[in-house]
């Protein structure tokens, strides 16, 4: 987050950090079943090793989870993320909150998500699939280049591929990559403002409060 970041947003870091190798197992589970039979051996393995590292975190990522509930409720968390970078160091975290809400639009449109497309999005660094729509490169708007309602995730090809390119330009790119419920509620703008930056800032954080209250 930002230099002079708040009490909060360090509570959340930690309590991430902690959590952190449980999303990855998480994140395992859901796409051991996408590989070919002839290694399921070693995927057998590697999941028992997976979950094996599961157990020594359980009671402390669920006593974490009370602890943050009681301390700070989620109004408080969502409106320390307004306005502010939601991209240097939490990489990782933003990469799972936005799986979670794929997953939320996929159930509203009584579909799956498109594991294959997820398979290439956790498979590398999560930097790799962090696509800010308002390019970094831009000279303009500056200060929102890195909130919440300015970044989506692409597969690691596609977010190369859309590097500096302009919004018009990226929207074609976007159209390509529909699997991903995410892109609908981009590429029905015809612009990318600060207005609709922060119009999908408070969606995602609306929709944060509803899932986590």
């Amino acid at each position: 987050m930002v230099d002079n970041e708040s009490n909060l947003n360090k509570r959340l870091k930690s309590f991430f950090e902690v959590a952190n190798g449980f999303i990855r197992c998480q994140a395992f589970v859901v796409l051991t079943h996408l590989t070919t039979a002839t290694d399921k051996k070693r995927r057998s393995k590697n999941k028992s090793q997976c979950v094996s590292r599961i157990h020594p975190h359980k009671k402390t990522i669920l006593e974490e989870v009370s602890t943050l509930g009681n301390e700070y409720p989620v109004e408080e968390a969502a409106s320390e993320l307004r306005r502010t970078n939601c991209y240097h160091g939490w990489e990782s975290d933003l990469r799972y909150f936005l799986y979670r809400y794929e997953e939320y639009l996929s159930r509203k449109q009584g579909s799956a998500i498109s594991e294959e497309i997820w398979q290439q999005i956790w498979r590398v660094s999560a930097s790799h699939t962090i696509e800010h729509i308002h390019p970094q490169s831009a000279r303009a708007q500056q200060e929102h280049i890195h909130r919440l309602g300015n970044l989506t995730l692409l597969p690691p090809k596609a977010n190369a591929k859309a590097g500096k390119k302009t919004f018009q330009q990226k929207r074609a790119l976007y159209k390509e990559n529909q699997q991903l419920k995410l892109m609908d509620e981009i590429i029905d703008k015809r612009r990318w403002t600060k207005a609709e930056i922060e119009e999908r800032e408070n969606r995602l954080l609306d929709w944060a409060i509803d899932e986590w209250a």
